[in-house]
C-alpha cells in the first residue's frame, strides 16, 4: 500500500522554458521513490494532493522535504501537461519548450473515424529539465478531427484509448515515420485507423514446379492477437482475415513438405509462398542475422553495465551474488574478468575458479594461447582439466600440430596424477581430442591402457560418474567393453546417463550401434531426451534412421524438437 507522508513540506517553483514562473499551474505528485523504488501514485490519491502555484510559480506539497518525490504532473494552459522530474527543496522546475498538434483519423468507414479517445504522448531531452514528458488526451469530432493545442515538443506517439463497449476494437495503422512535434510550430498529421476484424490477406501456396499444394495449412502466430489459420483450396489459394495492416509473419506446413513461412510486408496485396517436399532441396535455406552489434560494442556495454554492480555487491560482502555478474562478464569480457579475479576481490576460491573457468573457455574462441594461460591460474586439477578439455575443442581442425603439442602436454601431466578419477575421465576426454585429431593408434593405446582403472573404479556416487564418463569415451574403440563397464550401475540415473551418453557419442560413427544402446532405456521420458541429442548427429550420415528415432519419441515438444535439431545439422540437406 502506498503511503505519502505529509510530515514535511517541500516548495516547489514552476517555470516556463524562458525562465518565467508559470501562473496558476495545477501540479500533483505523480510517482514516488520508496525503499529505492518508484512507486506510481493512484489517480485518486493525487487529485487529493494537487496544489495551484501562485503568481510567481510557487505552490507548497507535502511531503518528506520534496526528497521522497520522484515525478510531479504539472498541468498548464500554455505548456500543456508534463510529468518531470522534482528538483530539490526550493530549486526550482523547469518546463520544457511545447508546439501544436493537428490531425485527423481516416478509414475507408468513414463511420468510424468520429468520437474516438486519443492519447498522445510525447518525449523531450532538454538541457534544463533534463527529463519531461508531454501527454494530452483528446476526443475526434464527427469528421474524425483532433487537436492538442500545447504538448511537449519531440518525438511524439499517439494511442488509440478503447473501453469494454468499443467492439470491434479498432486499430490505427503502424507509421513508418515518426510524429516530431516542433518547438512553437503546429504539425499536421493524418492517421488511418481500421477495423482489424474485417482486415483480409490472400494468397496462394504452391510447390517447386508452381503446382497448387492442396488443403495446406496457412497461419500467423505471435504477430496477432490470436493464432489465425485457414486451409488451401484446390487452386492452392487462401485468405487469413483479421490480420494487421502492418508486416507479420504467415506460415505454412502440410504433411509431407517442409514447413515453410514467410515476411508479409505493409501493402502487400498477394501473399505467395512456396514450399518443397520433403524429399527436395529446401526453396531458400535459412540462415542467422548477422550479430546487430559489433563485439567491441559488446565489451564497451558489458563493462559500463556490469563494473558498478560487481564493485557494489564485492563491498557489501556477499560474495554469492557477486559471482553472477562475474559470470556475465567473463563470457563478454574474459580479460575484464580475469583482471578483477587476480585482485583477490572474491576470497573464496571455489568462486574465483569459476569465474576463471569461464573466462578460458571464452577467451578461447579468439586466443587459444591466452585461454590456456587463463586455465593455469585454476588450482583446483579437475577443474583444469575441464577448462583445458574445452580449450582443446576450439582450436581449428587445421592447427592439427597446435592441438598435437597442447594434448601431449595436458596428458603427460594428467597421467601422473594420483586422482583416479582425474585419469580414468579427462584421459578418456584427451583420447577422444586425439581422435579428432586423426591420431587414432594412439588414441585406442591411450584408453586400452586405462580399462583396468575404470574397472576399478566404483559404479556409485562421483566414480560411477566418472566410470560411465570413460565408458562413453571407451565406445570409440570398443563397445562391448564400454558397455560392460556400465551394466551393473545401481542407480537408475547413472545408467541412464551413461547409456545415453554412449548412444550420443555412435551416433555420428555408427547409427546401428546408435539405436540399439539408446533402446536399452526403458524410460520413455529419457529416452526420449536422448533421443533428441542422438537424431542431432545421427542425421547427416543416416538420415532414414534418424528420422525413424525421431518419429518413435513419445513426447510431441520433444519430437518436434528432434526435428528442429535434424533441420540445424543438416542445413540445406533433404529432411
Amino acid at each position: 500500500m502506498l503511503r505519502y507522508s505529509n510530515r514535511v513540506e517541500s516548495q516547489l517553483i514552476i517555470l516556463g522554458p524562458d525562465d518565467k514562473p508559470v501562473d496558476r499551474a495545477r501540479i500533483a505528485p505523480s510517482s514516488i521513490r520508496s525503499e529505492g523504488e518508484k512507486k506510481e501514485i493512484p489517480q485518486e490519491l493525487s487529485d487529493i494532493l494537487v496544489k495551484i502555484c501562485d503568481h510567481n510559480g510557487k505552490a507548497t506539497m507535502e511531503g518528506d522535504d520534496g526528497s521522497s518525490l520522484d515525478t510531479i504532473c504539472v498541468d498548464s494552459g500554455a505548456f500543456g501537461r508534463q510529468y518531470v522530474r522534482s528538483m530539490k527543496n526550493g530549486e526550482p522546475i523547469v518546463l520544457s519548450p511545447v508546439g501544436s498538434l493537428k490531425g485527423r483519423l481516416i478509414a475507408t468507414d468513414r463511420a468510424i473515424v468520429g468520437g474516438k479517445t486519443l492519447v498522445v504522448l510525447s518525449r523531450a531531452i532538454d538541457a534544463k529539465t533534463n527529463f519531461s514528458t508531454g501527454e494530452a488526451v483528446v476526443l475526434t469530432d464527427a469528421d474524425g478531427r483532433f487537436e492538442v493545442p500545447a504538448i511537449v515538443a519531440g518525438e511524439t506517439t499517439i494511442e488509440l484509448r478503447t473501453t469494454d463497449k468499443d467492439r470491434p476494437r479498432f486499430v490505427l495503422e503502424d507509421r513508418t515515420d515518426p510524429i516530431i512535434i516542433k518547438q512553437g510550430g503546429v504539425d499536421e498529421v493524418d492517421l488511418g485507423i481500421y477495423d482489424p476484424e474485417r482486415e483480409k490477406r490472400s494468397g496462394r501456396v504452391v510447390d517447386r514446379a508452381g503446382e497448387p499444394v492442396v488443403d495446406a495449412e496457412v497461419f500467423t502466430r505471435g504477430d496477432t492477437p490470436v493464432t489465425i489459420a485457414t486451409k488451401t483450396d484446390r487452386d492452392g489459394r487462401f485468405t487469413l482475415t483479421g490480420v494487421p495492416r502492418s508486416r507479420f509473419f504467415v506460415f505454412v506446413k502440410k504433411q509431407g513438405y517442409r514447413f515453410g513461412g514467410a515476411i508479409v510486408s505493409k501493402g502487400e496485396e498477394l501473399i505467395d509462398l512456396r514450399i518443397a517436399k520433403n524429399d527436395e532441396e529446401p526453396i531458400a535455406p535459412m540462415k542467422t542475422l548477422d550479430p546487430p552489434i559489433s563485439k567491441a560494442v559488446k565489451i564497451d556495454l558489458a563493462r559500463k553495465v556490469l563494473d558498478p554492480v560487481v564493485e557494489r555487491l564485492i563491498q557489501s560482502g556477499d560474495e554469492s551474488e557477486a559471482v553472477r555478474p562475474f559470470l556475465a562478464l567473463a563470457r563478454v569480457d574474459p580479460e575484464r574478468a580475469i583482471e578483477l579475479t587476480d585482485k583477490n576481490l572474491l576470497k573464496n576460491r571455489s568462486n574465483r575458479e569459476k569465474i576463471i573457468l569461464y573466462a578460458s573457455i571464452y577467451r578461447a574462441k579468439d586466443s587459444i594461447e591466452d585461454a590456456l594461460l587463463f586455465a593455469e591460474k585454476i588450482e583446483t586439477v579437475r577443474l583444469r582439466m575441464h577448462s583445458i578439455n574445452h580449450i582443446i575443442q576450439r582450436i581449428p581442425p587445421s592447427e592439427r600440430q597446435t592441438k598435437h603439442d597442447v594434448l601431449n602436454h595436458v596428458i603427460v601431466f594428467a597421467k601422473n596424477d594420483k586422482d583416479p578419477i582425474v585419469r580414468v575421465v579427462y584421459l578418456g576426454q584427451f583420447a577422444e581430442r586425439l581422435f579428432e585429431n586423426g591420431e587414432i593408434e594412439i588414441a585406442a593405446k591411450l584408453l586400452r591402457g586405462l580399462v583396468e582403472d575404470a574397472r576399478r573404479t566404483p559404479t556409485a556416487g562421483t566414480s560411477g560418474a566418472a566410470r560411465g564418463a570413460f565408458a562413453a569415451s571407451l565406445c570409440l574403440i570398443d563397445l562391448p567393453a564400454a558397455l560392460d563397464l556400465i551394466k551393473d550401475f545401481p542407480d537408475e540415473h547413472d545408467f541412464v546417463a551413461a547409456h545415453g551418453n554412449i548412444a550420443h557419442k555412435l551416433a555420428g560413427r555408427s547409427p546401428a550401434d546408435s539405436e540399439r544402446v539408446l533402446s536399452m532405456l526403458k524410460n520413455d521420458r529419457s529416452r526420449d531426451v536422448y533421443a533428441c541429442r542422438v537424431c542431432y548427429r545421427m542425421a547427416s550420415i543416416d538420415l532414414p534412421r534418424a528420422r525413424k528415432i525421431a518419429a518413435a519419441i513419445v513426447d510431441d515438444t520433444l519430437s518436434g524438437y528432434a526435428t528442429g535439431l535434424m533441420s540445424e545439422k543438416n542445413g540445406t540437406r533433404k529432411l
